[in-house]
């Protein structure tokens, strides 16, 4: 079933904030540092940034969407030293990333795992690929492959800004932060863990309730894209903290979501998720503050009501999302083998590193992002999916973005990944074909 839950007056915004910054492209330098500069030079005083995007382009200024969180909510940050991982002893030479923005509206991807078949073609075409919980989390499913690696949005970044890389696991083992809530509503979170444990076979540290309660709240961007704060982080920090220490190496989250909007919108297809970029700004805490994956799961709460919960008419897109009860089966999943972020300093010759990137995939009209721009920056082709819309109108044009591939769909993404990959000229498998020019 969807979750509504009723709108609550914030009792503290203070620890994060949500900016809309122009500013101009700089000749000679590359976007994603230009962009970078001005994210850095709007921060309000003592934050640093979480999460940001250009988010519209016009003839002379770029205008990005930030959320901020104040330092001091790391500043009693400690150390955790982690446990000994195994991890792989290889790097598989053809990586493919695909990168889908969330909460922004796409068509395939924006809704309950939606991405996972097109994820699949594109684990088929090569020897890996990097992508996020956005794409293929769908509530109690995870449909992904075993060359499929699960990354967090915040690790995701940092990798392609060249500041960590991956280093693959035989196993995680995961503890969950419960936000504290009835506890019917635990009840149903520690059961969905036990079944996580019993039928996939995840070690599971263990679990932690929060000491009050998180405060999950959604808010919305001009652009109409969903951010969000959290009233009460150093609550969620607190009970990470506790699994850290007892020896977990990811932390699954789930909370409940307060002030959503009207959710029949987005059941019926008509609208960006409006939870999944509150979410974003929960993990992006957790795993910035302690270097390790996580991903959140909405909660059924105490203020959660459900409305129209049969939803005849829901978008099949949708479907996985409005038969489960707490939605954290398809987290525990993706995290079971979620690779382990290791900074660039101590990088292994086993480690999986941005240079190591053959192509990026992602919607076509929204390429303001990390991901992309890094591409950009350091000549990996970016293929841009046309049918995958968003509600942004980013293109490789206004960009200038040139190492630029255009698809009309996942299935031709496909192919020019195989022309990629096997070095054949796609210009000599189009016709007419042009002849051999005189230089």
């Amino acid at each position: 079933m969807a979750r509504i839950a009723a709108r609550q007056p914030s009792k503290c915004e203070s620890v994060y904030s949500n900016l809309r910054i122009q500013f101009t492209a700089k000749h000679g330098q590359p976007l994603i540092d230009t962009l970078l500069d001005a994210v850095e030079r709007a921060a309000p005083r003592d934050t640093i940034p979480l999460r940001h995007a250009i988010v519209h382009v016009d003839e002379s200024t770029l205008t990005a969407e930030a959320t901020y969180v104040q330092a001091s909510l790391f500043d009693e940050h400690r150390e955790t030293p982690l446990a000994a991982l195994q991890y792989g002893e290889t790097r598989q030479a053809f990586m493919v990333a695909h990168v889908v923005p969330t909460s922004v509206g796409a068509a395939v991807g924006g809704f309950a795992g939606d991405a996972s078949p097109a994820t699949r073609l594109l684990a088929a075409t090569a020897d890996s690929v990097l992508t996020h919980p956005n794409v293929v989390n769908a509530s109690d499913i995870l449909y992904k492959t075993e060359n499929t690696l699960y990354i967090e949005g915040w690790g995701l970044d940092r990798f392609f800004l060249k500041d960590m890389v991956l280093r693959p696991v035989v196993a995680n083992r995961v503890g969950v932060v419960i936000e504290r809530q009835p506890a019917r509503f635990v009840d149903l979170v520690r059961h969905s863990v036990d079944a996580a444990h019993a039928t996939c076979g995840i070690p599971v540290v263990g679990y932690a309730v929060t000491d009050e309660k998180v405060g999950t709240r959604v808010r919305r961007f001009e652009s109409g894209a969903y951010a969000g704060v959290i009233d009460n982080p150093r609550t969620l920090i607190t009970a990470a903290r506790k699994l850290v220490d007892a020896g977990a190496t990811a932390i699954a989250i789930t909370t409940e979501i307060l002030d959503l909007p009207d959710i029949r919108p987005y059941v019926h297809g008509l609208e960006p998720n409006p939870h999944g970029g509150v979410e974003a700004v929960l993990s992006h805490t957790v795993s910035r503050y302690f270097g390790i994956p996580s991903a959140h799961a909405p909660m059924w709460g105490e203020n959660s009501q459900a409305e129209d919960e049969h939803f005849p008419d829901a978008d099949p897109r949708e479907g996985a999302e409005l038969v489960s009860l707490t939605a954290i089966g398809c987290v525990l999943q993706g995290l079971h083998r979620a690779p382990r972020l290791v900074s660039s300093a101590d990088r292994r010759s086993s480690d999986i590193a941005v240079s190591g990137l053959s192509a990026l995939v992602t919607p076509a009209g929204s390429l303001g992002t990390i991901p992309a721009l890094a591409c950009a920056k350091y000549g990996v082709p970016v293929i841009g999916v046309r049918e995958n819309k968003t509600i942004q109108n980013v293109d490789a044009g206004s960009l200038g973005i040139t190492h630029y591939y255009e698809a009309a769909n996942y299935l031709e993404a496909i192919g020019i990944l195989c022309a990629l990959r096997c070095g054949v000229s796609m210009q000599s498998v189009r016709r007419p074909l042009a002849p051999a020019p005189k230089i």
